[in-house]
């Protein structure tokens, strides 16, 4: 009995804690030299500005200027990686660190190209490399759908800089996944023309 009291006990107490951090690791904020801090929902960049929105329903974007600040944090995911974190950026790399962040967050997150991928494998391999040639140049040459880009969630997630160098990473994926799937058809199809012919004679 006194043992299921201290589990319940320890159950409560982790619950609690997890309540009472969640906010220091959900919120996205810009750190002020005037040791003020605003939390943020959203934001983009332009030259020497940051333009956020305190929250998401919030109509218009208010600004500050770079020198106004002097780093931003958000917790997310490390460049890519599965490790999360608070990531802290200083206001001098903004423009910088949102097209590295744009470009390796693609390569994470963007996974919707394996059916385009799959399709020019199985085209070539069954009915040939000419044929194959058109879905691997039709689907290489493509950008990829918004909704199958799966950008996540952020504070970058409005910039422009952010969210074009996240989709030229994924056209880039994409591109040489379905090449690469071309060529391991007709590969795998000469393999294959080859066995049959040995077997036949």
């Amino acid at each position: 009995m006194k043992r299921n009291q201290i589990t319940m006990k320890k159950n409560v107490i982790v619950f609690l804690f997890a309540i009472l951090t969640l906010p220091l690791y959900s919120q996205n904020t810009i750190y002020l030299k005037n040791n003020t801090s605003l939390e943020i929902a959203s934001m983009r960049l332009k030259p020497g500005l940051i333009k956020y929105k305190a929250n998401k329903n919030d109509k218009k974007y208010s600004q500050l200027n770079f020198e106004e600040i002097q780093y931003l944090t958000y917790y997310g995911k490390y460049y890519g990686l599965t490790k999360k974190g608070l990531i802290r950026v200083k206001a001098e790399q903004l423009t910088s660190e949102t097209i590295k962040l744009g470009t390796l967050d693609a390569c994470y997150y963007y996974t919707k190209y394996k059916a385009s991928a799959n399709g020019t494998f199985f085209t070539t391999f069954l009915v040939g490399g000419i044929i194959g040639l058109i879905p691997a140049i039709s689907t290489s040459s493509t950008t990829p759908k918004e909704k199958n880009l799966n950008i996540p969630v952020t504070p970058f997630r409005d910039d422009p800089e952010y969210v074009n160098s996240y989709k030229k990473q994924a056209q880039n994926i994409k591109s040489k996944a379905v090449w690469g799937s071309y060529g391991a058809g007709l590969a795998a199809a000469i393999f294959f023309s080859l066995v049959v012919a040995g077997v036949a004679q």
